[in-house]
């Protein structure tokens, strides 16, 4: 976990739609920042809290009515696990007002992922922030964070182009010094941890068949949707094929269409569709790029007992 590899509690953030009553005592009793996500969650730890014998400061989780698409469309955001519900927080903070262990110091906004448009995330980041000033002058709290969650994409297909902070980067200086009397001693967030550590990992596998199927070639390999969930499309509304290379046939012309499926008996197993390679054969390392977010532990990894994908972390220079 976080503390494990060295974070100190106060670096930390328990987010999330279900956590358990350890998970919440945990969090008290390590005096980390909790986001709530509903009021019976708020009530939860405010009686953990009384038992604790202990005053904490938590953050409110909002979903709200409406955010700005990765097109820049406004689009109404429909339902969602996540959260309160915006047009619920007035009855939200009138039981909180009821409520004598905990206060509610900040504001929590995730509203998409895999964001390349950096107008959609200054539009969000813009009414998350107004939002935040907004709740903390209308229900009296002090507003000393703010999250404006993340949505931070990466380019991992042909045609995408990276995504430019320098226009988030100005929105958010710019905003926070125009507020500067509404935002004393507030502090901002964002989660970004696909953008830091997508482009870092890369997947490798080794060909174990190949075989032809009514017309198309199908290259079979040692793993698949149980390590590397993400390259197979799942969750696509139509699947692009990662950035995908013959490591053993490095620099050889690619002339040859192929499928590449691993070795469970799902047949979404699928890592690349259609996808050009230089000429493949059995005992092939084939590596996937931008594999450094959403790879093991976005994976059903105990799927058919198939064995876990190795981890293996290089240091500059290795």
């Amino acid at each position: 976990n976080a503390m494990g590899i060295g974070f100190s509690p106060n670096q930390i953030s328990f987010v999330g739609p279900g956590k358990s009553l350890p998970e919440l005592s945990k969090a008290l009793f390590e005096n980390i920042h909790i986001v709530v996500e509903s009021l019976t969650e708020l009530k939860r730890i405010d009686e953990l809290a009384g038992k604790f014998g202990k005053k904490i400061s938590v953050s409110v989780r909002v979903h709200p009515k409406e955010i700005t698409s990765a097109s820049g469309r406004e689009m109404e955001s429909g339902p969602s696990q996540f959260g309160v519900d915006e047009d619920e927080l007035p009855e939200f903070f009138k039981a909180y007002s009821q409520f004598k262990n905990v206060t509610i110091e900040g504001i929590h906004v995730y509203t998409q992922s895999q964001i390349l448009s950096s107008d959609s995330l200054v539009k969000n980041f813009k009414k998350t922030g107004e939002l935040a000033l907004s709740l903390s002058q209308t229900y009296g709290f002090p507003l000393k964070r703010i999250n404006f969650g993340g949505g931070f994409g990466i380019p991992y297909f042909s045609g995408e182009s990276e995504l430019d902070l320098a226009s988030l980067r100005s929105f958010l200086s710019d905003w926070k010094q125009e507020k500067k009397s509404s935002l004393s001693g507030a502090r901002f967030f964002v989660e970004s941890g696909r953008f830091l550590l997508g482009e870092c990992g890369f997947y490798v596998t080794q060909v174990l068949d190949k075989k032809k199927s009514r017309g198309k070639t199908f290259l079979v390999t040692d793993g698949g949707i149980n390590h590397h969930q993400g390259a197979t499309g799942i969750g696509q509304a139509i699947k692009k094929n990662f950035p995908l290379f013959n490591l053993s046939k490095w620099g050889w012309p690619a002339r040859e269409v192929l499928n590449v499926a691993g070795p469970t008996c799902y047949s979404l197993d699928l890592l690349a569709r259609d996808f050009t390679l230089p000429e493949t054969e059995i005992g092939d390392f084939l590596v996937i790029g931008f594999s450094g977010a959403y790879g093991p532990t976005f994976s059903p990894s105990h799927f058919i007992s198939r064995a876990p994908a190795a981890e293996i972390l290089l240091k500059d220079g290795e």
